[in-house]
């Protein structure tokens, strides 16, 4: 009977035989590499299905999908979504939903309100952030509330609003704002007296760190000192690793790429100069004794690191440091960066752009501040003006421009939405969504606080799934309140005691977005001014500070 080598070999001797199994191999090989590429000859990457009910970009390679597309435009993202619509009308298939796909991922556009709202509402259930949300983040993020589903997200969300309430924002929120806003009025003093420029964005970034980490933490940090503008180490670690985290989304190898390049060796550095931020004050704590809060005294806490530190397991003990490894930093760090210091400065950065770029708009403003007085929890919703500027200004400019989940299970999306498979990504960009006419009308690029005020002089109020700028349904961002509350009171107190205006030559020199003339945005998580907001301030009258 022949043997199985002498039908690889067909009937050559034992010397060609290795020769011989590596040809077959070859050949299997090649003729499973050349079945992949006509099965994925669309254009779509390896381990997705071709969908031809979805729109795809004109140019995907077969196997690799659109990962060119998506590296080319990294850093303009954003823009680039709109220009696939564009391309997508102009082939008259505006039916049909965008979709991209990466080696083992596809996603789909769901940018519009009513189908956020299916997916964060009506079907919530059947949406997560998902394993690769979580990979991505995990080395930075931990098990926090960003990037964790199911119950380890509902125990930390409940701790975590325990520090909004009313008392709170009257108590030590308060007092943190005005403490932070003495000091951001007398480094704008400085400058509006020598006469010299400064980065509003950098000081907006400043502010809002030392204000949360008192928040947070207890303690001030440094980070807005009247001695040094020196940056904190522990902002420059996460600013660095941000920017990391975004680009892992685009790259499905980051894995692989990150150690080639020593980007994993600098994240290591980043994440360690993070938790040894945390960590020691979580020592001092214990130390100090002030980690000891039982659960009958969290009404006494003053900041969320005391509520966390209150926690107790199933047996009733505190969270070791391994427990709170897993959800310590990535609350008060992640309200400190994110809600805190990238959100709302970046907020204040993008709407005080348009402000000295329309200084006409900045009057109005200064006279219902100066009724005002100093701006507290009580009274900072009869700023309707600013409130209103504020609104608009993160309109266009949201905080957190993008997200993306992942489906569980199929579904179709309602009102002729696209079909979703289990394991679909669903990706929307609330900074796409603020300039849809469809949504905002003809002038939806425009920077138009009135559209915020009503024929009576109200404040409108638009659905969270219109103005999707803070999330929707259960994962409404707990600090929205604080976000407006901290931003009115900013702008009011700035604009009450200085004029502002560009520094001369900066308008001119700045880089714009190719689709309009507002600044670039930093490849991000968040979206961070490319380059520095240089103001000059001039004092509007001799004021106490």
């Amino acid at each position: 009977m022949p043997q199985l080598s002498d039908l690889i070999t067909f009937g050559t001797n034992n010397s060609q035989q290795p020769v011989s199994l590596l040809t077959a191999f070859a050949a299997f090989a090649l003729s499973y590499f050349l079945y992949q590429l006509y099965k994925h000859r669309s254009g779509n990457a390896i381990g997705t299905n071709p969908r031809p009910d979805l729109y795809s970009i004109p140019g995907g390679v077969p196997l690799l999908g659109d990962v060119i597309f998506v590296s080319k435009r990294a850093d303009r993202y954003l823009e680039a979504l709109g220009d696939i619509k564009k391309h997508r009308q102009e082939a008259n298939m505006e039916h049909k939903a965008v979709s991209l796909t990466l080696p083992g991922h596809r996603m789909i556009d769901i940018t519009k309100p009513e189908w956020i709202e299916y997916i964060q509402k009506t079907n919530f259930a059947n949406f997560r952030k998902g394993p690769t949300f979580f990979d991505n983040m995990h080395d930075v993020l931990g098990e926090g509330i960003f990037v964790v589903d199911g119950d380890a997200w509902n125990i930390q969300r409940k701790a975590s609003s325990k520090m909004f309430n009313v008392n709170n924002f009257r108590g030590f929120i308060t007092q943190s704002i005005h403490q932070e806003l003495k000091k951001l009025r007398i480094i704008i003093g400085r400058h509006a007296d020598a006469g010299t420029s400064f980065d509003l964005a950098t000081l907006f970034f400043r502010f809002t760190l030392e204000s949360f980490s008192h928040m947070a933490f207890g303690q001030n940090i440094g980070a807005l000192s009247l001695e040094t503008d020196k940056p904190v180490p522990f902002a420059k670690a996460f600013d660095y690793a941000q920017a990391v985290l975004n680009r892992r989304f685009n790259n499905p190898a980051w894995k692989l790429t990150e150690r080639i390049n020593g980007t994993s060796r600098k994240m290591k550095e980043a994440s360690r100069t993070m938790d040894d931020f945390a960590f020691k004050i979580i020592q001092q704590r214990e130390e100090e004794g002030l980690g000891n809060i039982k659960k009958s005294d969290k009404a006494e806490a003053t900041d969320l690191l005391s509520l966390y530190m209150a926690l107790r397991d199933e047996n009733g003990k505190p969270l070791n440091k391994r427990a709170l490894r897993r959800l310590f930093p990535f609350n008060p760090l992640i309200c400190i960066s994110t809600i805190g210091r990238d959100t709302t400065a970046q907020a204040l950065s993008w709407t005080f752009f348009h402000l000295l770029l329309h200084p006409e708009l900045m009057k109005p403003l200064q006279a219902e501040a100066d009724e005002a007085g100093e701006v507290d929890y009580d009274n900072y919703t009869t700023l309707t003006k600013t409130l209103a500027t504020f609104h608009e200004g993160l309109r266009l400019h949201p905080s957190v421009p993008k997200n993306i989940w992942e489906a569980i299970g199929p579904d179709s999306l309602p009102n002729g939405g696209p079909r979703i498979e289990a394991g679909d990504a669903v990706v929307w960009c609330d900074w796409e969504m603020g300039r849809m006419t469809s949504i905002w009308g003809a002038d939806a690029s425009e920077f138009k606080p009135s559209r915020w005020i009503d024929e009576q002089g109200q404040l409108v109020k638009e659905s969270q799934w219109k103005y999707h700028v803070f999330n929707g349904g259960k994962r409404l961002c707990l600090g929205q309140t604080l976000a407006i509350y901290e931003a009115s009171s900013v702008i009011a107190s700035i604009l009450k005691d200085f004029d502002l205006e560009f520094e001369p030559g900066w308008l001119d020199k700045v880089e714009m977005c190719e689709r309009e003339a507002t600044p670039r945005y930093s490849d991000s998580l968040t979206l961070p001014m490319k380059d520095p907001l240089m103001v000059r301030a001039t004092r509007r009258k001799a004021t106490v500070v």
